[in-house]
């Protein structure tokens, strides 16, 4: 099938309460091949659903409907993760880039898309970390009613080191790893966890970009893949990364021939305490 409504990259789908969300991103015309690249792109500042129809023959889609927002949406490529709002299922949008002007930040507000289909901007938090597609692991603790994601390294609005939090509007490559908490009151706050490790003696951890979390189909979890943190019961493999990009430094503005497609696997364990 064919449908300029889908011509969208830099966006991310997911399914929820039947339907399919096409979230954010840009329709980008021309060669992406470095700073002599001649293109155009026009972001889609919209979330858009539909159901998908097939009926053993041919694809389509049908229900299309779409929300827009021209300055809170004007987003592309940040963290469309499965989430659960106050018990229920819902999806969030966190970070994306880049933000108008000459500084090309990333946003900070947190989006909720309910069961509904409405989409809220919670801006009472302004998120720290991870502002650029990494891999993430949702997690639910149904006795707190608190939902946890975890964001693993990527590309950060800030990083931290030595005790030091650093703001920087062009982005870092980071091995920062952490976790944006909602508790059941609706608040938000995010933890520092141990970084990606090294992988080579002298080498970063600046990895996480773009890379992709394969859950352990042993843990506990609903059928939408968040693990059910309260079940787990000591230090249990939850899942690996794999895939991505990482850098050699942390700002790769110039020259650009120090970042590479990633070929290793991280195991990741969870201790709950």
């Amino acid at each position: 099938m064919s449908d300029a409504r889908l011509a969208v990259t830099g966006g991310d789908m997911a399914a929820l309460n039947g339907r399919t969300y096409l979230v954010f991103g840009h329709n980008f015309q021309g060669g992406y091949n470095g700073e002599s690249a001649s293109i155009s792109q026009v972001y889609s500042s919209e979330i858009r659903s539909f159901r998908i129809v097939d009926n053993g023959r041919s694809l389509a889609i049908a229900g299309y409907q779409a929300l827009r927002d021209p300055v809170n949406f004007r987003r592309r490529d940040g963290n469309l993760v499965q989430f659960v709002d106050r018990g229920l299922p819902a999806l969030a949008y966190l970070g994306g880039v880049f933000t108008p002007g000459s500084s090309g930040g990333g946003y900070r507000a947190p989006i909720l898309i309910g069961r509904d289909g409405q989409a809220r901007v919670d801006a009472s938090y302004q998120q720290f970390f991870s502002q650029y597609t990494a891999a993430n692991i949702p997690l639910y603790d149904s006795r707190s009613r608190s939902m946890y994601d975890i964001l693993m390294g990527g590309i950060s609005l800030y990083s931290y080191a030595d005790g030091q939090l650093t703001p920087d509007t062009t982005l870092p490559w980071i091995s920062n790893v952490t976790t944006l908490v909602r508790a059941a009151n609706g608040s938000f706050q995010e933890y520092i966890m141990p970084p990606i490790p090294a992988v080579t003696p002298g080498s970063t951890g600046n990895y996480g970009a773009n890379a992709a979390f394969f859950m352990n189909q042993a843990v506990p979890a609903s059928a939408r893949g968040v693990v059910t943190l309260n079940r787990l019961r000591g230090p249990t493999v939850v899942g690996y990364v794999f895939g991505g990009i990482y850098s050699t430094v942390p700002n790769t503005t110039s020259p650009l021939r120090q970042t590479g497609a990633s070929n290793q696997v991280f195991q990741i364990t969870l201790t709950p305490s």
